[in-house]
């Protein structure tokens, strides 16, 4: 995760939970775990209000701190029954898309006090496993999870299937300000073209058996990409596209 100050966040799986934060572009990482009571924390989301949510893996959902995160407690949907959230999406307007435990989709338009089940773009299947995003430009997307993306943008009333396939559980998507998708899955980096729905290949001169670990684009439209370099003698590299077009550059980079 990259915060507006240009820091970087990164944190661990469940099988080796860490917490970590860089301020030099990655030359040196200091470690936070010790600051959270349980640093088992997958992914971090602030709505329009400051509330906080973490998937923390303690329950395999997610948690809401409405104080800064000095408390915490399980983000809970009222629908016939306690619900447990286990995927979601903030929007700077209090606009949030959740998935409940329940195979439902959600949203809310006031950060989380009142929730509407809506319509899934993917009805014969389970929800639980599938991924909502929120783009800089407010558009709606649900993944499947074997793939499969949808766009909306009138927040979920309706829904577009793209001409994009791409398995989240490898390399999570990045989206780029002007509707474009960068995505890989380990040994293939996908760029999704939004004006002209297809995808295309992320080809990096100089590099052999690539895999693609993490995409992030920033609000003026630089796309940065870790790898890692098998035919480098298994080094970790970053690059960076200015633009979100041309040949992608090599930054200077060490990992922890």
């Amino acid at each position: 995760y990259r915060a507006t100050s240009g820091n970087w966040f990164v944190t661990n799986n469940c099988s080796a939970p860490s917490f970590s934060r860089t301020k030099d572009m990655g030359a040196t990482w200091t470690d936070l775990s010790g600051q959270f009571r349980i640093p088992q924390v997958e992914a971090i989301r602030k709505d329009a209000a400051a509330n906080l949510y973490a998937q923390t893996c303690r329950s395999g959902a997610y948690e809401k701190s409405t104080d800064g995160g000095q408390s915490w407690a399980d983000l809970i949907i009222s629908d016939g029954g306690p619900v447990l959230v286990k995927n979601l999406a903030t929007r700077p307007d209090g606009f949030i898309l959740a998935i409940g435990a329940n195979d439902n989709l959600y949203r809310s338009f006031d950060n989380g006090v009142n929730w509407s089940s809506i319509q899934s773009p993917q009805i014969s299947t389970s929800l639980i496993n599938d991924r909502v995003y929120i783009d800089g430009n407010g558009t709606c997307y649900y993944v499947a999870y074997f793939g499969q993306y949808y766009r909306s943008v009138n927040n979920g009333d309706s829904w577009q299937a793209l001409n994009f396939y791409h398995p989240f559980y490898y390399v999570e998507p990045a989206f780029h300000p002007n509707g474009d998708i960068y995505a890989g899955d380990l040994s293939i980096g996908y760029h999704y073209y939004a004006n002209l729905d297809s995808t295309g290949y992320i080809e990096v001169p100089g590099t052999q058996f690539l895999d693609f670990y993490h995409f992030h684009c920033t609000n003026g439209g630089t796309v940065f990409f870790t790898g890692f370099d098998h035919g480098a003698g298994g080094a970790e590299i970053l690059f960076r596209i200015p633009n979100g077009s041309g040949i992608p550059e090599q930054l200077p980079f060490s990992p922890i």
